[in-house]
């Protein structure tokens, strides 16, 4: 069965501003396998003004459970010479737990 986790999603805006980025459109859903967990965030990268970036950023997608301890994390990275204004992304994390209480996305440097 699948589950809609999206209202888990915690963006740090703050660190967004910082990049000059904008994460939108984000979802999350949770599927209990036998074996495997899975979580799938998708979403859309943007520029906040223009249609560059002035650095190689990576976004940073970290999964908890509800004593706030990380069960999963994944991390994409974005290239200044490959991105023009607007990218979609799609990442699985395969959590430890079933237990996904809070979901934090924030870009860093790399």
């Amino acid at each position: 069965m699948i589950q809609d986790v999206t209202s888990k999603i915690e963006r740090l805006e703050a660190l967004e501003d910082r990049f000059g980025l904008s994460l939108s459109g984000l979802s999350a859903f949770y599927e209990q396998l036998r074996d495997d967990n899975n979580l799938t965030i998708s979403g859309d990268i943007h520029a906040k003004t223009g249609t560059t970036i002035s650095q190689e950023i990576c976004i940073q997608f970290v999964a908890y459970d509800s004593s706030e301890r990380v069960i999963g994390t994944a991390e994409m990275y974005i290239s200044p010479l490959r991105f023009f204004g607007l990218d979609t992304f799609a990442i699985l994390i395969e959590p430890s737990v079933s237990d996904v209480a809070k979901i934090r996305i924030y870009p860093k440097k790399t």
